[in-house]
C-alpha cells in the first residue's frame, strides 16, 4: 500500500501496487473504503467492450472517420453490370429513394500508396579512423563525379541540338542559284 502527498499537501486514497497479470478481486476484497485501484478496473473493461465480450459496444458511427482511406476494390466493371441487370427490379414509380450530394458526387477516396523506396544496405562503422572516412570520401566523390559527368553530357548533348537546327535552318535559307550555292556552303565550312 502507498500512500500519496503533493507538494500542496493534499492527499490521495491509499494506492496499492502490484502487478496486473496476476491480479486477483481477493487481493483488495478488504480494502479500506475509497481506496484506488484495480478494484475499479475491470469496470474500465466492461466500458470498452473487452471483457466481458460485447461486439455492440461501437456502432456504425464509430467507423465514419475510416470511410476516407477506403479504397475501392479492383474488379472489372463488366461482372458488375452483368450482375445488377440480371437482378429482377421493379418500377422506379413503386419506390423514391432519397437522393443525397454523395450519390451525386461521391466523396473523394485515398490515393493508392506508392511504393517504398529501399535505401541501399550499409554496415555500421567508425567514421572517425581514417580508412573508413578515406573510404567514405571516395565513395561520395564518385558519386559527385558520376553526376557531374552526367550533366555535361547532357549540357552537350543540348548544345549539339541546337547546333544541328541552327545548320538545318541556314540549309533551308539556301538560294537556288547555283553558283551562290556553293559560295554559301564554302562560307559555312570555313566556319566550322
Amino acid at each position: 500500500m502507498c500512500g500519496i502527498i503533493n507538494a500542496l499537501g493534499n492527499t490521495v486514497p491509499p494506492v496499492y501496487i502490484f502487478p496486473r497479470a496476476h491480479f486477483h478481486d481477493k487481493i483488495i476484497a478488504n480494502a479500506p473504503p475509497g481506496n484506488l485501484g484495480l478494484a475499479n478496473s475491470p469496470q474500465s473493461f466492461k466500458k470498452t467492450g473487452t471483457w466481458p465480450l460485447n461486439r455492440l459496444v461501437f456502432s456504425d458511427d464509430d467507423f465514419d472517420c475510416a470511410f476516407v482511406t477506403d479504397r475501392p476494390q479492383l474488379c472489372e466493371a463488366s461482372k458488375i453490370l452483368s450482375e445488377t441487370s440480371q437482378e429482377n427490379t421493379p418500377d422506379p414509380s413503386a419506390f423514391v429513394t432519397p437522393v443525397t450530394p454523395e450519390v451525386v458526387r461521391p466523396f473523394p477516396k485515398a490515393a493508392s500508396r506508392k511504393g517504398i523506396s529501399k535505401r541501399e544496405k550499409v554496415k555500421s562503422r567508425v567514421l572517425t579512423e581514417t580508412r573508413e572516412k578515406i573510404k567514405i570520401e571516395e565513395e561520395t566523390s564518385e558519386r559527385e563525379n558520376k553526376k557531374r559527368k552526367t550533366q555535361v553530357n547532357q549540357i552537350k548533348r543540348n548544345i549539339f541540338c541546337k547546333q544541328v537546327k541552327k545548320k538545318e535552318k541556314l540549309v533551308q535559307q539556301i538560294p537556288q542559284n547555283t553558283k551562290m550555292m556553293k559560295l554559301f556552303m564554302q562560307v559555312l565550312m570555313k566556319k566550322n
